[in-house]
């Protein structure tokens, strides 16, 4: 049988990728996500890190694109910025195929 379970929480501005856990897939809870983002400063627009972050237990992981310091032999930017968003998307499906944590009740 196929899962027809409709999603209907609106993404966060900046999110660029979103993986349900493992508790909101079992409640049937599109809110309980870990949201991968990039990240800018105040002053700029330009991102310098990929965020993830879980909206369950509030896990977070930060992949700062000067971890990629090696990339820059190949001369871009946005070469970097990949690698940092890819990092960041694994970290966040595997956080999110194992995170059973359920939000507090209001």
């Amino acid at each position: 049988m196929q899962n027809t379970t409709a999603f209907t929480t609106a993404w966060p501005k900046g999110v660029i990728a979103r993986y349900l856990t493992v508790a909101g897939s079992a409640l049937g809870r599109d809110d309980l996500t870990v949201d991968v983002e990039t990240v800018t400063t105040v002053d700029y627009d330009d991102p310098y890190a990929t965020r993830s972050t879980c909206r369950a237990c509030a896990a977070r992981d930060e992949r700062d694109y000067d971890q990629y310091r090696n990339y820059r032999d190949y001369g871009a930017e946005a070469v970097r910025a990949r690698a940092s968003q890819d990092d960041a998307r694994s970290w966040a499906q595997a956080h999110a195929e194992t995170c059973r944590a359920l939000p507090r009740p209001a």
